[in-house]
C-alpha cells in the first residue's frame, strides 16, 4: 500500500500536524506501507526542499514547499511528486489556519482543483470550522458559515473517500450536516517516560518529592489560560487537600508563549506552589510525565481527544484533570478522564490501574488509519 500525507507544514516541533504525520507514518512503515511525506506551506522556508528523514527507525522521503510561492507552482510540484510516486491514497490532513493566517484558505482549496488525482483521497480534519459553541459570538458564526462552506468545497473537489477528524463532537457537527465522519482520536505526540530518568525533576525543590505531602501536577504545551482558572484549580486543590491531605504543586513543562506571566498570575490568584520548568529533550518531558501525579489542562472535555498533550500525558500513565467547563454536556464515563468539579474519589483516580496508557499510543492510531487504507 503506498499512500502520500499531504499538510501544510513539516518543520519539527513547530507544528503539531507536522509532528502527528511524521510519528504516524514511521509506524506505518513498520507494517509495509510505502509513504512520502509533503507539506505545501512552509511559512519559514524561502525555498523548496526535499530531504529524507529519521523518524524512530524509519527513513521518510520528505518534499517540503515554500508558502512564498504561488499556490499554481505548489500544485504543479504536488502533480508532479503524485505522478511519481502513484499512490492508492492521498491523505491531507486540514486545518484552516494553517493554510491561510485568517483561517479562510479559499485559494488554497480552489488550486487542488488542478490536481489531476487518481489516488483515493482521505481528508483529516484536525480543526473545523468557528461558531459550533455555545460560546461563539456573532462574529465566530460568519467566519464559521465561510469556513464550513470551504471545508465541503474541500470534501466536493477532492471526491474524498474518508473524512476522518479527532473527537466525536467534530464527528456530530458533519453528521448533522449529512456527511459520514470517521473519528481517529490524536495520540502521544512524545515517546513513553523511563523512571530513571529524572533530569527535569531535579529542578524542582527536593522537597516537592515528598508524595506523602504533594501531588505534582503538571500542564504540558499550550496553556490556554482562561478567566476561570484560578478559581477551578482553588477547587481541586481544596479538594485535593479535604481528601488526600496533601498540597497540590503546578508545574508547567514545554513551550507556551507568555507562560511566565501566566503562571505568575496563578500563582498570585490562588497562592499555589508553581514551577516554570521550560523546554527539554522529548526523553526528559515524557519521563517527567510519567514521573507527576496528575496531568492537568484547560480543554474541555468535549474536545480533548484532540490535544495531543493530553495524550502524552495519558500514553505515559498520567491521569488527567480537565480545568475547564464544556461548552457543550459529556456525558462520557472515561476513568482516566476527569473534570475538575466532579464527584469522585481522589485515591482512587491517581491510583488506577494505568493499561489506559495504550489507548493514546500511536500504535492504536495506526491500526486505525489500516482499517481505512485497507
Amino acid at each position: 500500500m503506498k499512500v502520500m500525507f499531504l499538510c501544510s507544514s513539516l518543520q519539527p516541533g513547530k507544528d503539531g500536524v507536522g509532528d502527528y504525520n511524521r510519528r504516524l507514518v514511521a509506524e506505518l512503515t513498520k507494517k509495509n506501507y510505502q509513504v512520502v511525506l509533503v507539506s505545501c506551506n512552509e511559512r519559514q522556508l524561502e525555498a523548496d526542499c526535499e530531504e529524507e528523514i529519521t523518524e524512530g527507525s524509519s527513513t521518510i522521503k520528505v518534499y517540503r514547499l515554500s508558502g512564498s510561492d504561488s499556490w499554481e507552482h505548489r500544485m504543479n510540484k504536488i502533480q508532479g511528486y503524485l505522478d511519481g510516486f502513484n499512490p492508492d491514497w492521498l491523505s491531507l490532513h486540514y486545518v484552516p489556519y494553517a493554510f491561510h493566517p485568517k483561517g479562510l484558505p479559499a485559494k488554497f482549496v480552489n488550486s487542488i482543483k488542478a490536481l489531476r488525482l487518481k489516488a483515493r483521497t482521505q481528508i483529516v480534519f484536525h480543526e473545523i470550522w468557528q461558531g459550533e459553541s455555545s460560546e461563539s459570538t456573532l462574529k465566530d458564526k460568519i467566519i464559521g458559515f465561510v469556513q464550513r462552506r470551504i471545508a465541503f468545497k474541500l470534501i466536493k473537489i477532492t471526491n474524498a473517500v474518508h473524512v476522518t477528524t479527532t473527537n466525536d463532537y467534530y464527528k456530530n457537527c458533519f453528521v448533522k450536516r449529512g456527511i459520514k465522519a470517521t473519528r481517529i482520536p490524536v495520540f502521544s505526540n512524545m515517546p513513553v517516560g523511563n523512571a530513571s530518568g529524572q533530569a527535569v525533576l531535579n529542578t524542582l525543590p527536593a522537597e516537592i518529592d515528598d508524595k506523602d505531602k504533594y501531588v505534582l501536577g503538571v500542564f504540558f504545551g499550550g496553556f490556554h489560560s482562561h478567566k476561570d482558572l484560578a478559581g477551578n484549580l482553588k477547587v481541586l486543590a481544596a479538594n485535593i487537600k479535604s481528601q488526600l491531605n496533601k498540597q497540590l504543586v503546578v508545574t508547567h513543562i514545554g513551550r507556551s508563549g507568555g507562560i511566565e506571566q501566566d503562571m505568575e498570575a496563578v500563582k498570585a490568584a490562588t497562592g499555589l506552589k508553581c514551577f516554570v520548568l521550560g523546554e527539554w529533550s522529548e526523553q526528559d518531558v515524557a519521563d517527567y510525565l510519567w514521573y507527576a501525579d496528575v496531568g492537568l489542562s484547560n480543554y474541555p472535555k468535549v474536545l480533548y481527544e484532540k490535544s495531543g498533550s493530553i495524550a502524552a500525558l495519558l500514553n505515559n500513565s498520567c491521569p488527567v484533570i480537565l480545568l475547564k467547563k464544556s461548552f457543550e454536556a459529556d456525558k462520557r464515563v472515561i476513568p482516566e478522564i476527569k473534570e475538575f468539579d466532579e464527584s469522585f474519589n481522589l485515591d482512587e483516580f491517581l491510583g488506577q490501574d494505568k493499561s489506559f496508557a495504550n489507548k493514546y499510543s500511536v500504535a492504536g492510531s495506526c491500526e486505525l488509519y489500516s482499517e481505512l487504507f485497507s
